[in-house]
């Protein structure tokens, strides 16, 4: 029986803790872009 090629094990898996700590951003990935983007720039203006 032929199931099809498989990901990577890696591949979409997806820890407890980090979803509980992007649960927001899974609903609305674009959330988490913006969420990145922010905390890097002001990483590096005050850094």
């Amino acid at each position: 029986m032929h199931e099809g090629p498989r990901a990577p094990p890696s591949f979409g898996a997806r820890p407890p803790e980090v979803h509980a700590a992007y649960g927001w951003a899974f609903a609305k990935p674009v959330r988490k872009v913006f969420y990145n983007i922010t905390i890097t720039s002001n990483g590096q203006c005050y850094g």
